[in-house]
């Protein structure tokens, strides 16, 4: 099988280590299926990379000289701005060999692609045009992988999240009708969503293989900071904390030998010191007054550094601090929220490699209604 990756699948994990990118390879060394990178892909996952990384390290930096005149021990130094080009080699080379035993095919023209075709889908608005009769760059590669696929007469398999795909209830009628013409061409959302499909019929994870292959501290740190991107509160929080997990299911797909790749699910508990506060109209304004030093303009915890950058505006916008340091002399209140998460783990001969948290959803009305029970 040849399996082409849109840019939005590789711009989800650059490093393609996480447990999806590592399923895919598994998958494909056991089945010798190759992945087909074209040129008009992997040039754009490129440039956007580069591009991302250039605005991150351009804020970072910002933030960074802004801390150095905040510590009083000594002088931290400049930020080390990485080379964006040297970065951008090194992502091309590993598209080019991304893990031991995948070797991909790479296309350097863009060929049997009709201009009218291109042109015909706008103007119509067949998907994945999108209803301004725009996104041909996604119109070009579709068609593309059509092709390419037409051409080598072997299943093919395209996944992208891109929502000019799919609709609500799965594909997008315009790309079925697409499918419809070309048997051996097929559409994926996600990797896991491949990975499940070619996979064996799952089993269920039973405690037995949980306690043997599983160990919830391994992914509490991106628990905690999910949760943490979810709380957005007025008053201050602090000492947030996994109290209570429960499994609640899950399942387990064989995607190559002694390799498996289950999806978990998890009934969550935490609890976190909350501290009222109230907010002038200043304050809100300026995105302060929520999570300690940093704000309700921040949708988690804030770093330590993200703290000194809002302490530093406090002050030059003179802010009077006082409102904030009531609230943290006040006894704090224990608050209890709930929440739903699903865990990705990947297994090889009975050894976790991988585990990411895919999904995390705040009960957010019982977690209001805490509050308020406890404030009121």
């Amino acid at each position: 099988m040849f399996i082409i990756l849109d840019s939005n699948i590789y711009a989800s994990d650059y490093r393609m280590k996480g447990v999806a990118f590592q399923t895919l390879f598994d998958y494909m060394r056991k089945t010798e299926s190759r992945l087909v990178p074209p040129r008009i892909i992997r040039e754009e996952v490129i440039a956007d990379y580069g591009r991302r990384l250039k605005s991150e390290s351009k804020d970072i930096a910002e933030l960074w000289n802004r801390y150095r005149h905040l510590n009083l021990d000594r002088d931290p130094g400049k930020f080390r701005v990485p080379d964006a080009l040297n970065e951008m080699k090194t992502l091309r080379r590993m598209m080019m060999k991304p893990s031991d035993g995948v070797k991909p095919v790479y296309v350097a023209e863009t060929a049997n692609v009709s201009t009218d075709e291109v042109f015909m889908r706008g103007v119509r608005r067949i998907r994945p045009s999108n209803a301004n009769g725009e996104e041909l760059r996604d119109v070009i590669i579709w068609l593309w992988s059509l092709a390419y696929c037409k051409a080598t007469n072997s299943p093919t398999a395209f996944i992208t999240q891109d929502s000019g795909f799919w609709s609500k209830d799965g594909i997008h009628a315009d790309m079925e009708r697409d499918l419809h013409t070309n048997s051996l061409m097929s559409l994926y959302r996600s990797i896991d969503d491949f990975a499940k499909q070619h996979s064996p019929a799952p089993v269920e994870a039973a405690p037995d293989w949980i306690s043997a292959n599983f160990r919830i501290q391994e992914v509490e740190h991106q628990l905690l900071d999910r949760v943490g991107a979810s709380l957005r509160l007025r008053g201050i929080v602090r000492n947030i904390a996994l109290e209570k997990p429960e499994f609640a299911g899950g399942s387990v797909y064989d995607v190559a030998r002694s390799t498996q790749f289950a999806e978990l699910q998890f009934s969550l508990v935490f609890g976190f010191d909350y501290f009222e506060q109230r907010v002038n109209p200043m304050q809100s304004r300026l995105g302060l007054g929520g999570w300690g030093l940093g704000g309700v303009g921040f949708s988690r915890p804030p770093s330590y550094l993200e703290n000194l950058n809002n302490y530093s505006q406090r002050n030059l916008s003179g802010i009077d601090p006082k409102p904030e340091l009531e609230a943290l002399a006040q006894t704090p209140r224990r608050i209890k929220c709930e929440a739903q998460a699903q865990i990705s783990v990947r297994v090889r001969k009975n050894q976790p490699l991988e585990m990411s948290v895919d999904k995390f959803k705040l009960d957010w009305w019982k977690l209001q209604t805490e509050i308020f029970r406890q404030t009121s």
